[in-house]
């Protein structure tokens, strides 16, 4: 489904450049459930936004469903996004006047999904990236969010989740440890 060959990520600032992906190869497999691990800064949420076509890579290839993402305009891109990828995002970033249908439905629209398939488009999604999904939830909510992913995952849903905690990774049947940029390690259970 997803396949990284030699991905990288620099970042250039004024007078230096900080390498926050170095030579990433991955391949995720249709219904894998995979964990990513590792400390702050060692390249976790680049590496979901990369795969989320939300940010560019610096070098290296991506093909997400055997189509090299470098070939895709932004029109192309986006349609990926609204009809492949669903995303959960750490911080909500919802429109507060909107329902949580709402909220979902809405960028469907303007990726030009019609009213009455929205709702169907918005649970059908082939791959949850989900960044820190439990991160700001008490415990109890944090086990039933992470149980929805579990079902979905076991309904044949892709998913890759990025976390710090050790009892939210142990849902995925894959672990990846990212340190400095680089996979330290890599295991399926």
């Amino acid at each position: 489904m997803i396949k990284l060959e030699n991905l990288t990520k620099t970042y250039f600032g004024k007078g230096h450049k900080t390498e926050a992906l170095k030579g990433i190869n991955l391949e995720i497999r249709k219904g894998d459930f995979t964990a990513i691990m590792g400390a702050s800064g060692s390249g976790k949420s680049t590496l979901l936004n990369i795969l989320g076509c939300i940010d560019d890579f610096t070098a290296g290839n991506y093909y997400f469903k055997d189509v090299d993402v470098k070939t895709l305009n932004n029109k192309k891109l986006a349609k990926l996004r609204n009809r492949e990828i669903g995303y959960i995002f750490q911080a909500f970033n919802l429109i507060d006047d909107l329902n949580i249908i709402e909220n979902v439905e809405m960028p469907l629209g303007y990726g030009g999904v019609k009213a009455k398939e929205r709702k169907k488009v918005a649970t059908d999604s082939e791959i949850i990236l989900a960044d820190e999904p439990t991160g700001n939830l008490d415990s109890k909510t944090g086990e039933e969010v992470m149980e929805i992913l579990k079902k979905l995952n076991n309904e044949g849903t892709t998913i890759i989740l990025v976390t710090h905690d050790k009892k939210v990774a142990e849902y995925a049947n894959r672990l990846i440890v990212l340190k400095d940029g680089e996979i330290s390690e890599d295991s399926y259970k």
